[in-house]
């Protein structure tokens, strides 16, 4: 008769040792993949791969959701500080040849802050804009040089696409200046929390137009003599090729 723990053949072997050393054999596997994991994004990124992708998806992206032509001579993204770096950013709208283009700025810092990574939820921390240029001309006959994304031109239907939405926690604008046909106006200021969105409408009949939103908290604008001072500055407004409306504006000063 055999007693307990043993067998008619001899002892029953433990499993545990067993579970032990396959738990071991286990993590030594996951161990050597994550360091050649670890060790393949350090080779990527160090060789310039990582920013060659992104800057090609970043003007692919751009190009599709305005309608222009996207040039990013330079682009660096540091993958331990979740920090991009664009250099002479320009987006050409259907100005002619010449002409200043819808678009430009000199230099763009962004922080890319994770929120939840599990979610895959992303927000922008610091955001500074170095001398953007941002040029609107309409002629007479009510053409411009605003595109509308590529995408739209496939439909015929009314479409209604949300092309951009954004929200910054801190945002600063050097030496920028918006122009509007000869209207000229300089721009340079500072904040905290920036949402902006955009939406592009396009109908059966009629042109197609813009439909933006923005809100700004604690701005301070240091253009030409103004006097600094922080308040908040929410607007809605729509831009089409013949026309630009300010729908709303909603200034809460200090006091």
């Amino acid at each position: 008769m055999a007693h307990k723990g043993q067998t008619r053949n001899g002892p029953i072997a433990d499993p545990k040792p067993i579970r032990k050393r396959r738990l071991k054999r286990a993590l030594k596997i996951l161990g050597v993949l994550l360091l050649g994991l670890a060790v393949a994004l350090v080779v990527i990124v160090q060789s310039g791969l990582a920013d060659r992708w992104m800057r090609r998806a970043i003007i692919t992206q751009l190009e599709k959701l305005t309608g222009g032509r996207v040039e990013l001579p330079k682009f660096h993204f540091s993958v331990f500080g979740l920090r991009a770096e664009l250099w002479d950013l320009t987006i050409h709208g259907s100005e002619s040849a010449g002409a200043a283009p819808l678009f430009h700025s000199d230099y763009l810092l962004v922080d890319v802050r994770v929120d939840s990574f599990f979610r895959r939820k992303f927000s922008l921390g610091e955001v500074r804009v170095d001398k953007p240029q941002v040029h609107v001309s309409v002629t007479p006959d009510g053409s411009s040089n605003v595109p509308g994304p590529k995408s739209a031109a496939q439909l015929a239907r009314p479409w209604r696409e949300r092309i951009f939405e954004v929200t910054i926690r801190q945002l600063r604008i050097t030496n920028g200046e918006i122009s509007y046909n000869d209207a000229r106006v300089p721009l340079s200021a500072q904040g905290g929390q920036f949402d902006f969105l955009l939406d592009y409408h396009a109908p059966i009949t009629g042109q197609p137009f813009y439909v933006g939103q923005a809100n700004w908290q604690q701005m301070i604008l240091t253009a030409r003599r103004y006097l600094p001072f922080p308040s908040d500055v929410s607007a809605k407004f729509t831009l089409a090729r013949d026309r630009f409306e300010l729908n709303q504006l909603r200034w809460n000063l200090p006091h």
